[in-house]
């Protein structure tokens, strides 16, 4: 787990810490817990993640591309990313979130309003890597663990 300071990160920091997390390791799946509303989800102070972001704020594209395509492991059939406690799920702006999100980074993409997400069975020996505002939580993979 890395501690960062929602108030002075940036995008960039943000990758930096997940690079020094894995250390060079793929992630099996990424999951993203994120305040926000019913149109929006905070990622840092200056960016948000909605529809919108992810269709016109390069800056968004470019971290979201970056996260899926440095530190995913897309070639397994479990890549995914997760927005988990989403305040949008289920809602026709997280729809639309999600199938942006789906079109640019090229797995598949999830909304829950809960912690948990869609169970899914996990290859043993990745990562499977959860974000948040205040926390990066990465975990080595096996297919019994339950993120808490």
């Amino acid at each position: 787990m890395v501690r960062y300071s929602f108030e002075s990160t940036s995008l960039n920091k943000l990758l930096q810490l997940v690079n020094a997390k894995l250390k060079g390791r793929p992630a099996l799946s990424v999951a993203l817990i994120l305040d926000g509303n019913q149109s929006a989800l905070r990622l840092c102070p200056l960016q948000v993640l909605s529809e919108l972001s992810v269709r016109e704020d390069s800056e968004v594209r470019d971290f979201l591309k970056q996260l899926v395509g440095s530190y995913l492991y897309s070639g397994s059939r479990y890549a995914r990313v997760d927005l988990l406690l989403c305040p949008l799920a289920n809602s026709l702006a997280g729809d639309l979130l999600i199938s942006k999100l789906k079109l640019l980074v090229g797995v598949p993409v999830f909304a829950s309003a809960d912690i948990l997400g869609t169970c899914i069975s996990e290859a043993e020996g990745y990562v499977r890597m959860w974000i948040c505002q205040r926390y990066v939580y990465c975990y080595v993979s096996t297919w019994y663990e339950i993120f808490v």
